[in-house]
């Protein structure tokens, strides 16, 4: 108290000789040191009683940390990168003319054809396989996979068209099969 009473008392000092209408306002700046002064007291007997406040504070701002970064993570593209993994290596082989090696990454039926020479009579209608990866669709969160799992159901989609673009738009569709593998079902350059 005796530091603050000696602001006080030079405060006081300092406005003894100035006129009456600036004293009342020295006045007013005494309560309001006095006010600061008595805050001050009450806040530092506070602390130790507010322990526990700032650790909940810190609690609370940890968990809505949490909470808006797994917000973020859930809404976020999976990539599936399988698949794409897939799709390149099929595009891959086919450029370099390893058309069986290709056709065993196929589902081996439909559009790619049943034989590997079939396969080689389809890809010589499309002939712009390089370009660098664009897009997988239909889109698919993280959000979404962890939902299925809690469901019991496979967290992969059925089907991922895979999208690249070069000298031409060229889209590879894939399919999970029974033993959980992707193989290309269909490929094509396309339009825009």
């Amino acid at each position: 108290m005796s530091t603050v009473n000696r602001y006080l008392d030079e405060w006081e000092e300092g406005c003894g000789y100035l006129e009456v209408s600036f004293r009342d306002s020295c006045l007013f700046s005494q309560e309001i040191l006095a006010a600061i002064y008595r805050l001050r007291t009450y806040s530092t007997g506070m602390i130790v009683k507010s322990k526990f406040g700032v650790r909940a504070l810190f609690v609370c701002f940890a968990f809505a940390l949490t909470v808006t970064g797994f917000l973020v993570w859930a809404k976020a593209a999976y990539g599936q990168p399988e698949a794409i993994s897939v799709a390149k290596t099929f595009l891959l082989r086919l450029q370099s003319g390893d058309f069986e090696s290709a056709h065993e990454l196929t589902t081996k039926k439909g559009y790619v054809g049943k034989t590997a020479a079939e396969l080689r009579e389809f890809s010589q209608r499309h002939t712009c396989f390089s370009g660098r990866f664009v897009s997988t669709f239909p889109r698919q969160t993280n959000g979404n996979r962890l939902r299925r799992l809690f469901r019991g159901q496979d967290v992969d989609m059925d089907e991922v068209n895979v999208e690249f673009e070069g000298t031409c738009l060229l889209g590879v569709r894939l399919r999970r099969t029974s033993d959980k593998a992707w193989r290309v079902f269909y490929f094509a350059s396309h339009a825009g």
